[in-house]
């Protein structure tokens, strides 16, 4: 089904936009501000979005008038749902409603929408340095609690135990370095170091790509000859996968490695996912 981001001020509102949108089968992503609602579009690129009008900094208007102007994002079906939608809310967004507005006729509304933009393929690629993930990961770095912390750490053994792993571990992955928050097993060097460069990690590639990466042997391609953590390290097999903060956007991995080549499989990564959940919900905690 569709992936649907509404911008709304009111909390019981939102609440209600986000079950009934989600008991057809959609995924929905809640943001309350123009700042959080774009940081959901680089990351998430939504099917559709339903905007307030009335925001903090930036109203919907102006919001929509962004969206329209950016080519990424110019074909995104937009709904505007507002107590008092601007005269010419019309000639920027696809629908207008005016509030209060029943959730039958919203959910049908969405649904024609999104049908009419059934063929238009969002455009893909997140970038590493992108400004809004790098703040997501800036918060995330600045909370602590050390209950969350010990729960992530049994969770990485609890990874070794299952796919038979040397090596697990949770990041965070900045700009530049990928830091361990949680890990089982890693190499002396990295663990005295608390992580390593982002050049050398392929965990920089999952949250790149926002997808899971599996590297059966890290011998197979010759530009990893030249990497340390395989001539130095040792690091043959690598499976790892996104993991997302609360608004959707990645910023680290659940990752396991090992010595042996061909050691992790499309099973390694079905596991990972599933652990990935609770790693998220964790890692929304504390680090």
């Amino acid at each position: 089904m569709a992936l649907i981001v509404t911008v709304e001020n009111d909390i019981e509102v939102a609440g209600m936009l986000a079950a009934t949108l989600s008991s057809s089968g959609h995924t929905v992503r809640v943001a309350d501000s123009r700042q959080h609602a774009m940081d959901l579009v680089e990351w998430q690129r939504p099917d559709l979005m339903i905007l307030d009008h009335r925001m903090p900094r930036m109203n919907g208007l102006e919001t929509a008038r962004l969206l329209r102007a950016d080519a990424g994002t110019a074909s995104m079906p937009l709904l505007m749902l507002a107590a008092r939608p601007p005269a010419r809310a019309s000639e920027v967004v696809d629908r207008v409603m005016t509030k209060p507005a029943s959730l039958r006729t919203v959910t049908a509304t969405a649904h024609e929408l999104l049908r009419s933009h059934r063929d238009v393929v969002p455009p893909t690629g997140p970038h590493l340095t992108s400004p809004g993930r790098l703040r997501a990961v800036s918060r995330l770095l600045d909370r602590t609690d050390p209950v969350a912390q010990r729960m992530l750490a049994a969770l990485t053994a609890e990874l070794t135990v299952l796919t038979g792993a040397r090596t697990a571990a949770v990041t965070l992955v900045l700009s530049d370095a990928v830091t361990y928050v949680a890990s089982v097993g890693v190499p002396g060097p990295l663990a005295e170091a608390g992580g390593l460069p982002a050049e050398w990690a392929p965990c920089s590639l999952v949250v790149d790509r926002n997808e899971a990466v599996l590297i059966t042997d890290t011998h197979a391609d010759p530009a990893n000859l030249r990497n340390p953590v395989v001539t130095q390290l040792g690091v043959r097999s690598y499976a790892g996968v996104p993991l997302h903060d609360a608004a959707g956007i990645p910023v680290g991995t659940l990752c396991v490695l090992d010595e042996l080549p061909f050691a992790f499989d499309e099973g390694t990564l079905k596991q990972l996912a599933t652990a990935a959940a609770n790693a998220e919900l964790l890692l929304q905690t504390t680090v």
